[in-house]
Formats: structure tokens, sequence, C-alpha cells
């Protein structure tokens, strides 16, 4: 009797511990296809650099906004509204846009340029 319930125990302790090795391998498979996702995602989210000539680069830093800090040719899509002094040349008051209302695609950050070499 007492053999039996050796057997039965040790039959329960393979079975538990074939069950969480099971389950080790399932948490294994999980982590490594979130690993892989994270990878992917941050190689979306990574711009690829433009390349620019030093020519361009020193056109498109010229062109530098001082209210977004990047280039753009038309009035800067951060600014929803800007109220002068009454000589009509300085402003008095400058209102934004929410960084998540304005356009940021409209601008070229230089950060996200690379100048190639002539």
């Amino acid at each position: 009797m007492e053999q039996a319930f050796q057997v039965d125990k040790r039959d329960a302790l393979n079975r538990a511990i074939n069950r969480l090795v099971g389950e080790k391998d399932d948490i294994d498979d999980d982590l490594r296809t979130a690993r892989d996702k994270i990878a992917e995602l941050e190689k979306e989210a990574t711009p690829a650099k433009q390349k620019v000539t030093t020519e361009e680069m020193a056109r498109l830093t010229a062109l530098r906004c001082a209210h977004c800090g990047g280039s753009h040719t038309i009035a800067c899509p951060r600014v929803k509204r800007i109220r002068f002094r009454p000589d009509g040349q300085s402003p008095a008051e400058t209102e934004f846009w929410a960084d998540d209302q304005w356009p940021h695609d409209d601008v070229v950050w230089l950060e996200t340029l690379i100048v190639e070499d002539a």
C-alpha cells in the first residue's frame, strides 16, 4: 500500500513538472514573439534619415523656425495666432496649437537629415 502511494505521488509530481515545463515553454515562446514584435515596431518608429548636400543643409538651417525648430517654407504650422504690436513688426502675443493638433509632417526636422560629402 505504501509503495502504491509513493508511485501515485511520484506520478502526480511528474505530471505537475511536465505541465510546468510545458507552460514555461509557452511563456518562452510568448516572450520571444513579444520581443520580435517590439523590435519590429522600433524599426518602424525610427524614421529613415534623408541625405542632403551641404548646400541644402545650409539653406534649411537658414530657414529654421523660431517657433517649432524645424524648417518650412510657409507660415509655421505650430502657430495658431500671432497678435502684433502697433508698429506691425514685432509680435505682442503668440498662441500655439497643442502638440497633437498641428501637422508635424509639414516640417523638415534637421536632426532627421544626413549631410552627404560632396
